[in-house]
């Protein structure tokens, strides 16, 4: 067991996060223990049975409101799952790399960021990303991988909310990806389309 710098609670030496108050715990390199500092084996005790990570799948203890591995929010009774750390903007949902760009997924937006190309100086040469507000995304479509053929993410989204339309701007962003990427960008999609579903349902929105 190791100590949560932030609530000051017990947690599993493996845990990447918080499963109380969701905070991402530092890296500390894995030391032998001894038998007495671990309780040995008679010591241990049994798992309660909790739930599984809505993102990832890991089987949680029943009083985590946040996944240990990944860092996805559990959801209470009655709410719809949300993925990642509610307000968290340092660490994205998912992250994929594309041929060209890659392609980040937070909340409430979308990054997409040229691949750094090589300067005269031989560093990459850094490019600003693409901001996209997921509440300004028109459509998003995914097309498979296939043999030498690459798929391609198209996001179709405007520069103003809908009800600006003196401003609004509709504009296209393209990542194109091989097929070992293809699962990735389809778990990149499905959080896109959920986090547009919370929130519209925060809105009072629905559906669009």
């Amino acid at each position: 067991m190791k100590t949560c710098p932030e609530c000051k609670r017990g947690i599993d030496d493996d845990s990447i996060y918080c499963g109380y108050c969701s905070a991402k715990q530092p890296y500390v390199p894995e030391e032998e223990k001894s038998e007495e500092e671990t309780g040995g084996d008679a010591a241990a005790e049994a798992v309660p049975a909790g739930r599984s990570c809505e993102n990832c799948g890991e089987q949680l203890e029943p009083n985590f409101d946040t996944c240990w591995k990944c860092g996805t929010v559990m959801a209470s009774e009655g709410e719809s799952p949300a993925a990642g750390k509610d307000g968290d903007a340092g660490e994205p949902l998912i992250a994929v790399c594309g041929l060209e760009k890659m392609l980040e997924v937070y909340r409430d937006k979308l990054l997409i960021a040229p691949q750094g190309v090589p300067g005269a100086s031989g560093e990459a040469a850094y490019v600003s990303p693409c901001e996209i507000l997921i509440k300004n995304i028109v459509s998003i479509e995914l097309t498979g991988a296939e043999e030498f053929v690459p798929g391609c993410m198209t996001v179709n989204f405007t520069t103003a909310p809908a009800d600006d339309t003196a401003n609004v701007v509709n504009m296209s962003e393209y990542v194109s990806f091989n097929l070992g990427a293809d699962q990735e960008m389809a778990k990149a999609l499905a959080l896109v389309k959920q986090c547009r579903k919370d929130l519209d349902a925060q809105d009072g929105s629905g559906d669009r």
